[in-house]
This record gives C-alpha cells, sequence and structure tokens, in this order.
C-alpha cells in the first residue's frame, strides 16, 4: 500500500504540474495582441492626429480610427490593406508624394516607426476599429 503513495522527492514535480494546469485558463482566455491599438494607434497619436481628428481635420482627412483612415480624405484612402507602396499615409510619411507628412517643422517618426507602419500595412492592417478610443483624448 505504500509503495502506491509518490514518494518525498515527486512532490514538488506534481506541484508544478498542478500550477502550469491551473494557469491554462487564464492563460487561453486573454485576447489576443491588436497591433493597431498597441502599435500604429500610438504612432498615430504622436505624429498625425493633432492634425487630422474629427475636430479639425486637414484635407478632410482623419486618422483617430482604422475606419476614418480606411475612408481616407481629399486624396483618397490614406492606406490599402496590403500595398503598403501604393499606401498615401506611408507614401506621405516617407516624401515619396507631396506635402510630405508629418511637415518639417513637426516632429518626425522614426524609420521604426515607419517600419512599424509599412510591416501593419503589408500585414493587411489588421486591428479592430476603436473610433471612439482617440476621441476621449481630445474632449
Amino acid at each position: 500500500m505504500l509503495d502506491m503513495l509518490p514518494n518525498r522527492s515527486t512532490w514538488p514535480m506534481w506541484g508544478l504540474i498542478f500550477l502550469a494546469f491551473a494557469n491554462l485558463p487564464v492563460a487561453f482566455s486573454q485576447e489576443p495582441e491588436n497591433p493597431y491599438a498597441t502599435t500604429i494607434e500610438p504612432i498615430l497619436v504622436k505624429y498625425c492626429v493633432a492634425c487630422h481628428n474629427p475636430s479639425d481635420h486637414e484635407s478632410n482627412l482623419q486618422l483617430h480610427s482604422l475606419q476614418s483612415i480606411l475612408t481616407g480624405g481629399d486624396a483618397g484612402p490614406a492606406l490599402i490593406p496590403g500595398k503598403p507602396d501604393d499606401s498615401l499615409i506611408l507614401r506621405r510619411t516617407l516624401g515619396i508624394d507631396s506635402p510630405k507628412m508629418p511637415p518639417e517643422d513637426s516632429p518626425q517618426p522614426s524609420p521604426q516607426d515607419i517600419d512599424k507602419l509599412k510591416q501593419w500595412i503589408l500585414a493587411g492592417a489588421p486591428g479592430t476599429d476603436r473610433p471612439n478610443s482617440l476621441l476621449d483624448r481630445w474632449k
């Protein structure tokens, strides 16, 4: 009968196995990362939204939500998912098309920020539209 009980050296192992399985529901219940919210939105807030928001939308372009970016402004959609080379937001940021954005007298995005924007567009511009997320910051 005593042979069926685990010996002392196996208790720590069973404890670790229990803890590993106890955390599984937490790991699987977390929402997947939203690249728009975690990476792209902060870049747009820092460099674009001051001039392209619902209150002050130069060139009729608003960049406060994913839907407004896809809708675009006077020059058309700001981005074409999957096509960074054809997306105005990237072409203007790189200075390929005029006028360059942000304007030269404004803070400029880093090469890393531009690459994040390019990779996001190349991936199809994934993300959940959160139209009110940036509006709250402008109240």
